[in-house]
């Protein structure tokens, strides 16, 4: 039978065990400082999805202006961490490419960001477009009904046979077309 001391000496010892297994087996450990810091990470691409390996990518703390640099790796992931929460900015360079900035990202305590970022060719500038209310679509998206509009021409082109007038059913969706074959000197 267990007693109160066995289990207060044989469960921290198995929890020990677990940690040191956990550990051994290559997964990373979590310390308390961990879950107050940031961190962000991604991957750099051209405008074509094209990785861009060795670019630069800053974090700056806006305010204390501190910087952390880093060299985006061969597959062109950048990883910053142990970033102090705050509001950054984050900028993104490599030869041949424009600058890149994304202002004012705001991250707070044990926060993982995934940003990935488009770099454009050197020269290329981008003019934003700002859509409005008044600029909305002649296309109502929230109408499922399809329609089009036949005109006279398409309908004297349509297959001739002889119907009789009688034979005819119109109801509203086809009164426009049954009047126009009305109206055809091919029926009695």
């Amino acid at each position: 039978m267990e007693t109160l001391a066995s289990r207060c000496i044989i469960l921290p010892l198995l929890f020990l065990g677990v940690l040191l297994s956990v550990n051994q087996s290559g997964l990373r450990t979590v310390s308390a400082q961990d879950l107050d810091n940031v961190t962000i990470t991604g991957c750099l691409t051209d405008q074509h999805g094209a990785l861009i390996p060795g670019a630069y990518v800053e974090a700056v703390l806006v305010k204390t202006s501190a910087v952390r640099k880093v060299v985006a790796d061969a597959g062109g992931r950048y990883h910053i961490v142990q970033l102090e929460p705050g509001v950054y900015n984050l900028r993104a360079s490599s030869p041949g490419f424009a600058f890149l900035e994304k202002p004012e990202l705001a991250l707070i305590a044990g926060q993982n960001l995934q940003l990935d970022l488009t770099l454009l060719p050197e020269g290329v500038t981008v003019d934003p477009v700002v859509v409005t209310a008044a600029d909305s679509p002649a296309v109502d998206t929230t109408r499922t009904v399809v329609g089009a509009t036949v005109n006279t021409h398409e309908i004297e082109s349509f297959p001739q046979r002889r119907v009789a007038a009688a034979d005819l059913h119109c109801n509203k969706k086809s009164r426009a077309i049954c009047a126009a074959l009305l109206r055809r000197s091919e029926f009695p």
